[in-house]
């Protein structure tokens, strides 16, 4: 097998593109149990605040996509992840 040891930046790569995809079908739950609500026509509030909940998870997936997409292509980790490690 591959020394995995060798590529750390393709685990963090993955890691991260797992995580926006799963934050992403968090926001896609999230949307789709305020369009519920808002058909209803009962709170309103509720129906602002889960709207705002989904573009804040939409924010963070895109960001954790846009790193894993610099890991792929740079194939460099920051140096302040690295002092974290042994």
């Amino acid at each position: 097998g591959s020394d995995n040891r060798s590529d750390p930046w393709l685990f963090l790569a993955f890691a991260a593109y797992s995580s926006a995809v799963f934050i992403f079908g968090l926001g896609y739950f999230v949307v789709k149990a305020s369009a519920e609500l808002d058909a209803t026509g009962k709170n309103p509030d509720r129906v602002e605040g889960l709207r705002f909940l989904a573009n804040i998870l939409f924010i963070i997936a895109f960001f954790c996509l846009a790193w894993a997409a610099s890991l792929v292509v740079l194939r460099n980790i920051p140096t302040w992840i690295t002092r974290f490690s042994l």
